[in-house]
């Protein structure tokens, strides 16, 4: 026996549909009633008075009205409460009996099709007993007027036996008409099911590649969870959150949607098992204790976890649950969650990827440019620096730039006595006690081996005299590395740039003015000076001069 559930949000599709289809044919009958009532009175010896005449034709006009209105207005609400199916039910009995009383039922099939409709009418919205009782209710009601307007005994029995046989021969034909109605209803109603589940997975589907294609454009692993972790609610899930699991019991939630204030269970539930299986877990009512413990404490009605990521460090799952108030998940819904998983595992792992990529060629530009041992600025950075300058000088017409040029005086002999890792460490410190003397906007850096320099610029209205002996001051300060002692000097050459000159020029005067401090004695700074120009008529070549402050 066939059901249905009559509820206040209208009627299901496949009863829509099959009340459609039923709606041309009732509007056929009712007009088949308006010509009975107006052309022939009392056929098969009833009679109608006028009243009942008139009052019975007014309701079938309402009731075409009514029809009419609801093939127009489908979606209308108040149509729907007017023509509720137990008003259609009484209506289409009204009419059948005014059909068995007022016509031989003998006289055609349109006849028998009337007398039907309130079988079918209960079949379609409430099932096959519904309609066996519409059936009797009819039947009796038509077997009591029979009697009550039977003249005698015997008119009465004879209309009694005419009415048994009309009636079971309807039961026949209604009971065969009713289960095409069912059968129809049932194909109808599997039909509108596949199509909300093919319309929810194109959804779903539609869904992913949308987010697919934002979160292939975010570059920050963080961001693409954040932003993973919302759609995961149209899966039919209420509250999810993305878990990630370090250890046994060291575990952190790096994003999460969740409705209401309680918390969600403890992080460790469905994540491991997932993790084990290396993809969907799914849980529910009866997996065991305590699955059962933690869906009735948050009534949740089922869980499920997805593996994301997963490395030597940590793993990331995907954790969602189904409250209790809502329909069981279908399997094209796991399907798509375990789908939409794949998609959020391979935008993570594509930004964990341009994450790194990113890194590395900070790192390489920041090795092109820096002193692997010291962190200085490198030769290359140097000239690029010191090039700049010289052309920004040259555009501006005023000379700024002068460089400083240090090489380490007993550096060689300190590296042979205590090794090469001493004097690595030599350097580093020998760095850190120049950088912190020398600040923007001059710049440190090292050429190389046991040199060093300084590009000054002159616009701040440095002593250049007073900032190299600073520099050879704090060089010469002892210094100890672990156990070795070691004690430094350092000369320092000086040059000033003037508007033609070239990084080229700049830098082997400053070297020309070094050696003149070397061979001076050592740990001092010496100036390099251009000679004033020469009588021309004296003969010789002319040499720059040096002049060294000790």
């Amino acid at each position: 026996m066939t059901t249905v559930t009559v509820s206040s949000q209208g009627p299901s599709p496949a009863i829509g549909v099959l009340e459609r289809a039923l709606d041309p044919v009732r509007l056929l009958t009712l007009l088949f009633l308006i010509i009975l009532l107006t052309t022939r009175f009392g056929a098969g010896g009833q009679q109608v008075g006028n009243d009942v005449r008139f009052g019975l034709v007014g309701i079938a006009i309402l009731y075409i009205g009514a029809i009419g209105w609801s093939l127009r207005s489908p979606a209308d609400a108040f149509v729907h409460s007017l023509l509720h199916p137990l008003v259609r039910v009484a209506l289409d009995t009204l009419v059948a009996l005014m059909v068995l009383l007022l016509v031989d039922t003998a006289a055609g099939p349109l006849a028998w099709l009337v007398l039907a409709m309130p079988m079918l009418t209960a079949n379609t919205h409430y099932g096959s007993f519904a309609a066996l009782i519409a059936w009797l209710a009819m039947s009796l009601a038509y077997l009591g007027l029979s009697i009550i307007s039977a003249d005698s005994a015997e008119a009465a029995s004879d209309a009694i036996g005419a009415g048994i046989q009309q009636l079971f021969a309807l039961l026949i034909i209604a009971s065969g008409i009713g289960v095409v109605v069912r059968s129809v209803r049932d194909r109808v109603e599997g039909t509108e099911d596949a199509l909300r589940e093919a319309k929810n997975r194109s959804r779903q589907l539609s869904g992913i590649a949308n987010s697919a294609q934002i979160m292939a454009d975010i570059d920050e692993p963080h961001a693409v969870l954040a932003h993973a972790v919302r759609l995961v609610p149209t899966f039919g899930f209420s509250d999810a959150e993305i878990i990630e699991r370090f250890g046994p019991q060291d575990y952190r939630v790096m994003a999460s949607v969740h409705i209401g204030d309680s918390a969600m269970p403890s992080p460790e539930l469905l994540t491991d098992r997932s993790i084990e299986e290396g993809g969907l877990y799914r849980a529910a009512l009866g997996d065991s204790l305590v699955v059962d413990q933690a869906l009735h404490l948050h009534d949740y009605r089922s869980g499920a976890a997805v593996l994301v990521h997963q490395d030597v460090t940590s793993a990331i799952v995907i954790r969602a649950w189904v409250p209790a108030s809502a329909d069981p998940l279908e399997a094209n819904d796991f399907r798509s969650f375990e789908l939409y998983a794949t998609q959020v595992a391979t935008a993570y792992n594509n930004a964990v990827e341009v994450q790194r990529l990113e890194a590395r060629s900070k790192a390489l530009a920041w090795e092109a440019d820096h002193d692997a041992l010291t962190s200085l600025a490198n030769r290359a950075q140097l000239i690029r620096i010191l090039t700049q300058r010289l052309r920004n000088d040259l555009e501006q017409e005023l000379p700024t730039v002068a460089a400083m040029f240090l090489d380490l005086d007993g550096f060689k002999a300190a590296n042979d006595t205590h090794g090469h890792l001493v004097g690595d460490q030599v350097l580093i410190e020998v760095a850190r006690r120049l950088t912190r003397i020398v600040e923007r906007p001059h710049v440190l850096g090292r050429l190389g081996g046991d040199e060093f320099l300084v590009i000054v610029d002159t616009s701040t209205g440095v002593d250049l005299g007073a900032f190299a002996s600073r520099l050879v001051n704090a060089v010469s300060q002892p210094l100890r590395i672990g156990e070795a002692a070691v004690q430094l000097g350092t000369s320092v050459g000086v040059a000033t740039a003037e508007l033609n000159s070239t990084p080229d020029e700049l830098l082997q005067h400053a070297d020309q003015a070094m050696y003149s401090a070397k061979q001076a004695g050592g740990n001092r700074v010496s100036t390099y000076r251009r000679a004033p120009a020469s009588n021309p008529l004296a003969p010789g070549p002319q040499h720059p001069r040096m002049s060294a402050w000790s």
